[in-house]
């Protein structure tokens, strides 16, 4: 299963683990790196929240804004955990 978090970050499981992947560019061309592996999609939704934060840059007016994005992102990952939307398999 693959759950789209945004345009940079994804979590994807195979019948092991849950993967929080980023979006990277190699040679012209989009590819997805694993980061981190997790034993539950929860955990790794909270991951990918910790990662983004750690890399805000700027005032605590700044942080505010992007965790309001964050909460949002994740809260959309989630009901398409509950709804059966993330994709089977893909690239």
């Amino acid at each position: 299963m693959i759950i789209p978090v945004n345009k940079s970050w994804r979590i994807r499981s195979d019948r092991y683990c849950w993967m929080v992947e980023r979006r990277k560019v190699v040679k012209g061309k989009d590819r997805w790196a694993a980061e981190t592996y997790h034993q539950s999609a929860g955990k790794a939704l909270q991951e990918c929240a910790q990662r983004r934060v750690r890399a805000c840059e700027g005032n605590i007016t700044d942080l505010f804004d992007q965790l309001q994005v964050i909460d949002w992102e994740i809260k959309l990952a989630a009901e398409r955990v509950d709804m059966g939307v993330g994709r089977m398999g893909g690239p």
